[in-house]
């Protein structure tokens, strides 16, 4: 069953934030917001790892709402921002506000077991995406979805995939003990589903998130520039199974 995200937009507008504004804004082109809408379909638990003005969260609470879906909303950030508490309030919000690093999630299992959908924005480093899928990936109920921002927009062609493999495991050690936010996130995605796939009782599988999405007069850029706003579609998103029997 669809639901209503046009609607969901419209209302969503009138909270206040703004695609890309530098300092009271969600961090998603409007196809991007409808992409995770669409990812998010009729979740009934969302888990958002990097909240900072609480944007995303915000608005997959709102398409809840809209279309009448029973659904927990949990954002999780190391330091809010300002404006969130101010987003929270112009929204009539009940989402819960865990401010922690992500590294520590796990310690909220009993508020967060049984998520079925997980947006991971947090900190943009190999290691960091590694961590934060693990841990998410353990609080997940079967079929749940795990999606990503900031990936670039070429994980839909096979061979991309194939260098964003190799190279994690060329440089694997350099990656993992990196604290720089050095925007590997292909890689790191790249990297879980290879390791995942020796794993007896865990399958991910890929969710094609193509998207038509380019906008080169905001970022005054043509292409995808490692760690610089993407003027394309920057979501992707897996699929995780869990059991002895598998669909597909």
């Amino acid at each position: 069953m669809g639901t209503d995200i046009e609607s969901t937009l419209k209302s969503f507008s009138q909270i206040g934030l703004f695609s890309h504004n530098p300092y009271n804004g969600i961090g998603l082109w409007l196809e991007e917001q409808e992409l995770l809408l669409t990812l998010v379909g009729e979740s009934k638990k969302y888990l958002e790892i990097g909240s900072h003005n609480l944007g995303s969260a915000l608005l997959v609470e709102r398409h809840a709402k809209t279309n009448e879906i029973n659904r927990e909303v949990f954002a999780v950030d190391l330091q809010f921002s300002p404006w969130a508490q101010l987003n929270y309030s112009r929204a009539k919000s009940d989402l819960t506000q865990i401010q922690c690093n992500s590294n520590d999630i796990l310690s909220y299992e009993k508020d967060l077991a049984g998520v079925d959908f997980v947006f991971i924005d947090g900190y943009h480093s190999f290691s960091q995406v590694i961590n934060d899928f693990n841990a998410a990936e353990k609080l997940m109920t079967n079929g749940g979805i795990i999606a990503f921002h900031d990936t670039s927009p070429y994980l839909n062609k096979e061979e991309h995939r194939k260098k964003c493999l190799e190279f994690a495991k060329n440089n694997f050690h350099e990656l993992i003990t990196s604290e720089e936010e050095d925007f590997y996130v292909d890689e790191a995605i790249c990297f879980l589903v290879d390791q995942y796939q020796k794993k007896s009782n865990v399958r991910i599988n890929w969710i094609d998130c193509t998207l038509e999405c380019y906008h080169p007069r905001e970022t005054r850029l043509n292409g995808w520039i490692r760690g610089k706003t993407s003027p394309h579609s920057a979501i992707w998103a897996l699929q995780i199974q869990k059991g002895n029997t598998y669909e597909g």
